[in-house]
């Protein structure tokens, strides 16, 4: 192959690459402003995207925690303590047990009532017994202000039923109940059930004058809020098979 033909290649290279400088779209300007607008709208695309993900992010936090704190605010009512009063019928002593229930919430309970009821015994119950009632227990509506108490009464147990205990001619004595109630912020049914298992005595309970203490512990059931108070909770029955033993569903709904 002759110098002439060796040559012509070189040449042809060198007009179609600008004399062996560099493509011409790769030095033209409006390319590269192109390119670089791309580059600026995807990077803005990203960011736009990640701005959006990140405001809906915050805002599904910030309405959750709104709603946290609008459920804070509503009634939660537990029992606090209870107080025996002492009247008399006649000669026969009698003391009226009063739970004090108390109100932690920053609202009032609505359609709120409770249900109290005691049994000597002579032996351990079995279990489901908290559930049951003894008799009528429509109460009339108990209102507790947002951080107040109420100490409505609730039964009278007579001196000689708690003389038989306190002597023990009756081995054990139980106390139990619950209040029903909802909230007025998003009118949901809550209840507060308890169940002390009695251990002693503290005074006289046939002389009115002077004052009467139950020292208790909680009883293995019978002691929740809302829906701890499932009957699949602590193991409880439905209903344990008491002849005395009835159960109001309008008392206890959220235990069906």
């Amino acid at each position: 192959m002759s110098d002439a033909e060796k040559v012509e290649p070189s040449q042809s290279s060198a007009k179609a690459y600008g004399n062996g400088k560099a493509p011409l779209w790769y030095r033209s300007a409006s390319v590269w402003f192109s390119v670089g607008s791309l580059v600026a709208a995807l990077c803005s695309a990203v960011f736009t995207g990640f701005a959006v993900k990140e405001a809906n992010r915050a805002a599904n936090e910030a309405a959750a925690g709104n709603e946290i704190n609008r459920r804070a605010q509503r009634a939660f009512v537990f029992i606090n303590r209870a107080e025996l009063t002492p009247f008399k019928e006649g000669e026969t002593a009698w003391w009226a047990f009063s739970p004090i229930w108390e109100n932690s919430g920053n609202t009032p309970p609505v359609d709120g009532h409770m249900y109290v009821n005691q049994l000597p015994e002579l032996q351990a119950l079995r279990p489901g017994f908290s559930k049951c009632q003894i008799g009528d227990s429509v109460q009339p509506l108990i209102s507790v202000a947002p951080h107040g108490t109420t100490n409505v009464a609730a039964l009278n147990m007579s001196g000689y039923a708690l003389r038989l205990f306190k002597t023990g001619q009756r081995n054990k004595l139980y106390i139990w109940g619950w209040f029903t109630y909802r909230d007025t912020i998003v009118n949901e049914p809550h209840m507060t059930r308890f169940c002390w298992d009695v251990k002693r005595v503290i005074g006289n309970p046939d002389n009115t004058d002077n004052s009467v203490n139950l020292l208790h512990m909680l009883c293995d059931e019978g002691n929740c809020f809302d829906d701890d108070c499932k009957e699949d909770i602590n193991g409880e029955l439905k209903l344990p098979a008491l002849p005395w033993c009835r159960m109001d569903e309008r008392e206890l709904p959220l235990t069906r």
